[in-house]
């Protein structure tokens, strides 16, 4: 156990290793949930953001929501189904030449068509030796063409009343279509 947690960056940064955890509930514009935490409700949402280092400090990136309890799990599932079209039509554009911009762009349209804001709801950004490189959204590298082989991180969140959902994965862009790289099941849980 001590070495796991030697590994996930217990005692610091000391070797580039690490893992960053943050956890969300409620309304979209939430802060992250910090200890003590706060006591859930059924019907909640919690939203788990992961971005780790490895061995040669290559990042790499997942977030998924989980519901808790059956009671609201219907207006749930269709923010998520929301979220994951989005994520789908932003990682259809992950071709050589197009643009993160282009993108975010197509993903928010499918936010839109699913009756949702696009209000910062997408993080779309290179991974490499850090997460959110160029290009990213939130400078001037949005314009830049991507190439073969880039990775980003796609990212959609949509919420409404009190709770929110998102889903985020790593992608390869290639000239047949973005190319998944996490194993991890796009599916909303219900714990």
């Amino acid at each position: 156990m001590w070495y796991c947690r030697y590994r996930l960056g217990a005692y610091g940064n000391d070797d580039g290793i690490s893992t960053r955890i943050c956890l969300r509930s409620g309304e979209i514009n939430d802060d992250d949930i910090l200890y003590p935490g706060k006591l859930m409700k059924e019907g909640e949402t919690v939203n788990l953001r992961i971005h780790f280092a490895g061995d040669d400090s290559c990042y790499g990136a997942l977030a998924r929501s989980y519901c808790l309890g059956e009671g609201t799990a219907g207006e749930i599932r269709r923010l998520w189904r929301a979220v994951v079209a989005a994520q789908h039509a932003a990682a259809q554009l992950l071709i050589p030449g197009s643009t993160v911009k282009e993108a975010a762009n197509a993903g928010n349209k499918t936010l839109a068509e699913y009756g949702f804001e696009s209000e910062n709801s997408s993080m779309i950004a290179g991974i490499g030796y850090g997460i959110r490189e160029c290009p990213k959204l939130s400078d001037d590298s949005t314009n830049w063409k991507l190439e073969e082989n880039m990775v980003l991180f796609v990212e959609f969140t949509a919420g409404m009343k009190k709770f929110s959902v998102c889903c985020g994965d790593m992608y390869a862009v290639h000239s047949e279509g973005a190319r998944r790289l996490n194993k991890f099941p796009q599916e909303l849980y219900t714990v």
